[in-house]
């Protein structure tokens, strides 16, 4: 896997839309969690759009906890950019929302 985790590579990614710039979008990529030689697991994420491009490497117990972290810290990631964003025309509140 490269430094910067792609679409081919992700295990899965999300498109999401910048609600008060509709042309551009913000990609949100979250790989396959593998085990490190720690012994802890790793899921490698990536934000990038609106000008940014920021990687993370979130660590967990085993591989389901590195993605519910994942999952959390790019929450916090793009609450920091201050982005109010769309998925699929409607607004966005994070992947750890409840969205049933």
């Amino acid at each position: 896997m490269s430094d910067k985790l792609t679409r081919a590579e992700a295990a899965v990614y999300r498109l999401l839309t910048l609600a008060d710039r509709p042309d551009e979008t913000v990609e949100v990529l979250f790989g396959k969690p593998f085990a490190a030689e720690t012994g802890e697991w790793v899921c490698p994420c990536r934000i990038v759009g609106a000008g940014r491009d920021m990687c993370f490497r979130v660590f967990g117990a085993d591989g389901v906890q590195a993605l519910q972290l994942s999952f959390a810290v790019i929450d916090g990631a793009m609450a920091g950019e201050g982005w109010r964003l769309l998925w699929n025309g409607e607004a966005f509140g994070g992947f750890t929302a409840a969205a049933f």
